[in-house]
């Protein structure tokens, strides 16, 4: 099967140019952080100093999507919670533990036990005292920071903040409802739009009362058992918000229970309790998890009896989806961590439980790195794992976030998502944080953080038409960013001036075009411009690739051959060329320029970063063999199959039937990725396929479909202004202008222009059931062409191009090409028909 080992959001024109600007953003942050790199460094020691970087600005604003691992209780800063509190008529009800156990702990009562010292009014616990205490960055030790990688220290500073200023105050009813306004707030400043938190559900929420009987609970009067009234309320108030901050998508629960929990009983009560709400409140109480420190407590095998007494036969699955943390250890999968002794699982062991309980994300992840074959199921299976960087790097897990695991299972394939776990109580108070510290410490580019935001809501417990209106209301916020963000990067003045270094190569063919690199420094100033290159009397268009390279076209003139010419380049758009004090020689000698097109050492490295499509490769190599190459998409290397000989242009090809060998009876799944050998029969991929067509670049392209019947008959169609859709759209083809002499399958009688999505057996795009033994392609009616039917087909048709063949057809062979390589070929404007 011809699969992406990852997914990449494709990045268009406005886009690009706003990735290239990050990119030069980044690059100043290194500069002035080399020495103390923020990624490799304690976030406690670097935090004041990133969020007043621009670069955590432009990315404060960037449209996130969702936070799919964040804990209820802890998300917003602890001066944020206090200012909710002070503002609050219960303010005067609040107490503090004075001395252990339990010290510093918050909380209301309108009789306090013993122990307990009234806040108001008290200097010992003004805001300024108290504070420094609530968070784990205040908390930490000269034995913590000292020992960076010992996770048990900091979990044992980090537990008694949970309830510090946590759950207990939180739980007041009047806390509550503005505690979850602040954070859909706090969430849309960061450019976050929803939010899937974890919260316990059961006997907690509260409200103060000076009646006798309740002196008991010290005048804490329960509002419920189970949970339910909080449930009901938390929806009301969401509701509300929704509909005064119309770019809020909404917020759902992971309802959890602790690691450490004893009592069977209890247990598996509260998992029957959350069945019950999930059914009654789909869209609210959303699955289950286990929270706590995964090293010392109990392993998901050790709960196991519990969970399958909730499996259902009938649909093989829990009745509660599970989202489980996962492999938060940096543990060897040999050592038992845990402290009950009767529980033989290891930590690490949770990773592969946690995928055969069918869970539909896991929570931190990070010693699935440590098995491949588990990240190779994660893939396969599309479980994506919440990674936490930050929280990672204060628990010990990653010291250097260089070295975190989750560019590893980004640049595998796995889908991943950032979150920001504790935000509020380990005191970094900030969502956007991780994305800065992955996009600075990670290699990453625009692309990867506009997938990770498409990932946050295609990987969320949303379903359906919410999932839909999630990934509209989202594409709002992202247009409106790119926009503002294009505009700023054009209208930046770079200060230094830019310098040119040298060449790769310094020599290229007369004919054609050659891809001349050039390398220097500050070549930033033409982010927002049209480049050009002057060689000697020739001038050409360049393409930016960051602040060091550039790409330009160097194509021959009469008068330059076999000598040395001048290269200048204008950075500006206005024709302000520069001297580079660089030469390049065209040469008559195909050859001897082909051999000196890169020193060896290079050659490789080069030739991949140049060739972007079939026809450049036969422009500059003047390849004569259909065969297997490799081009570049991205800055990475792809395998395609390229025709080198028809027409003697150089396409590239997307399908190819020549013996029967492969069966293109397939589902969905298997035509949106592709199957099949590059050197037999195949399908690229309807998802590459888009990709490939879909440019940034604005690149128009032309369809030729080949084809033979059994009797050694030829013929074929070609399509100008080809492309195809997202699979948002189907994957709907598009095709221009008709030529050839198969005849126009992709019209309709009569009509110059009509739909054709794709279909497949699985997934129907059209009024009726699809005959064509199942194969996938684009199909408009029940007796549309078909060139994926088997040769052998039980149907009426078959293997079939309407206009020209009704059956046996033996051999079809799709592709394409850019359009600027059919030059002197013209279509009929009368018959222009658009497909899609």
């Amino acid at each position: 099967m011809l699969n992406p080992k990852m997914v990449v959001a494709r990045l268009y024109k406005d886009e690009t140019i706003v990735n290239h600007y990050l990119q030069y953003l980044k690059e100043e942050e290194f500069k002035k952080t080399r020495t103390a790199f923020p990624p490799s460094q304690p976030i406690e020691r670097v935090i004041d100093k990133i969020k007043t970087s621009k670069l955590f600005q432009v990315l404060l604003k960037l449209p996130k999507g969702g936070n799919l691992h964040i804990h209820e209780n802890h998300i917003l800063s602890k001066e944020r919670v206090w200012n909710i509190i002070q503002a609050s008529d219960d303010f005067e009800n609040l107490y503090v533990k004075e001395s252990e156990p339990k010290r510093w702990q918050l909380d209301f009562f309108i009789h306090p036990p013993t122990g307990w010292a009234k806040v108001k009014s008290d200097p010992r616990f003004t805001k300024e005292k108290l504070l420094p205490h609530m968070n784990l960055i205040g908390v930490l030790d000269e034995d913590a920071k000292n020992n960076p990688t010992d996770a048990r220290k900091r979990w044992l500073l980090a537990n008694p903040l949970f309830s510090r200023m946590g759950s207990r105050l939180l739980a007041n009813a009047n806390i509550k409802w503005k505690y979850i306004e602040e954070t859909v707030k706090f969430a849309l400043e960061e450019g976050l739009q929803y939010l899937e938190t974890r919260q316990s559900v059961g006997k907690g929420l509260y409200v103060l009362d000076r009646d006798t009987k309740y002196n008991v609970t010290n005048g804490k009067r329960y509002m419920d058992n189970t949970g339910e009234i909080e449930i009901i309320e938390s929806m009301k108030v969401i509701q509300k918000l929704k509909e005064r901050h119309h770019d809020f998508i909404g917020r759902t629960l992971v309802a959890y229970g602790y690691r450490r929990v004893k009592s069977d009983i209890h247990f598996l009560n509260k998992l029957k309790k959350l069945v019950k709400f999930h059914k009654k409140y789909p869209n609210y109480i959303v699955g289950f998890d286990l929270v706590a420190e995964e090293d010392s407590g109990n392993s998901l095998m050790y709960f196991l009896h519990n969970f399958l007494k909730l499996y259902e036969n009938a649909s093989m699955s829990g009745k509660l989806p599970y989202y489980f943390h996962a492999g938060e250890t940096n543990w060897p999968s040999d050592l038992h961590t845990s402290y009950n002794e009767y529980d033989p699982m290891t930590t690490n062991e949770n990773t592969l439980d946690a995928i055969l309980l069918g869970t539909h994300r896991v929570g931190h992840g990070l010693a699935y790195v440590k098995h491949p074959l588990l990240m190779e199921v994660l893939k396969y299976r599309k479980i994506a794992i919440e990674l936490c960087p930050v929280s990672n790097q204060i628990l010990g897990y990653v010291p250097d976030l260089r070295n975190h695991p989750g560019v590893t299972f980004l640049r595998y394939g796995i889908p991943v998502v950032l979150a920001a776990d504790d935000p509020g109580t380990f005191g970094y108070n900030s969502f956007t944080l991780d994305w800065y510290e992955a996009y600075l410490g990670w290699g990453l580019t625009l692309s990867d953080l506009k997938q990770l935001a498409i990932n946050s809501l295609e990987f969320s417990s949303l379903t359906g038409k919410h999932k839909t209106t999630a990934m509209k209301m989202w594409t709002q916020n992202w247009n409106r960013f790119i926009n503002e963000m294009k505009e700023e990067a054009c209208l930046q003045k770079f200060q230094q001036p830019p310098s040119f270094d040298r060449i790769i190569p310094k020599t290229g063919s007369r004919i054609g075009q050659t891809h001349v690199h050039i390398f220097g420094n500050n070549l930033e100033h033409a982010i927002c411009k049209t480049i050009k290159c002057k060689f000697g009397k020739s001038e050409t268009t360049a393409v930016y690739i960051n602040q060091r390279e550039l790409v330009c076209m160097a194509q021959g003139h009469a008068d330059d051959l076999d000598k040395p010419v001048k290269l200048a380049v204008d950075l500006s758009g206005d024709y302000h060329f520069i001297e580079t004090n660089q030469t390049f020689v065209f040469m008559e000698n195909q050859q001897k320029a082909k051999e000196n097109i890169l020193p060896p050492s290079l050659r490789r490295k080069y030739k991949l970063k140049s060739w972007r499509n079939c026809h450049e490769l036969k422009t500059n190599f003047n390849f004569k063999k259909d065969g297997v190459y490799e081009i570049v998409q991205e800055g990475r290397p792809l395998k395609v199959r390229c025709d080198m000989s028809t027409e003697n242009r150089g396409w590239i090809v997307f399908q190819r039937r020549i013996n029967g060998s492969q069966s293109f009876v397939k589902n969905w799944n298997d035509y949106k990725h592709g199957f099949g050998d590059l050197n037999g029969e195949f399908w690229m991929g309807n998802e590459l396929l888009s990709k490939l067509t879909a440019s940034s670049e604005n690149v128009s392209y032309v369809l030729r479909i080949d084809l033979e019947d059994t009797e050694g008959n030829e013929a074929y169609a070609e399509y100008a202004n080809f492309w195809v859709g997202s699979e948002e759209d189907k994957y709907r083809l598009h095709v221009g202008a008709f030529r050839g002499t198969a005849g126009n399958a992709f019209r309709k009688q009569g009509i110059k222009q009509s739909t054709m999505p794709f279909t497949t057996f699985d997934r129907t795009n059209f009024s009726c059931k699809p005959k064509h033994c199942y194969s996938g392609f684009w199909i408009s009616s029940c007796k549309s062409s078909n060139v994926n039917v088997p040769t052998r087909c039980k149907s009426q048709y078959g293997m079939t191009w309407l206009p020209w063949k009704n059956h046996y057809l033996k051999k079809s062979e799709m592709k394409f090409i850019p359009v600027t390589a059919m030059k002197g070929t013209s279509y009929p404007t009368d018959v222009a028909i658009i497909i899609g």
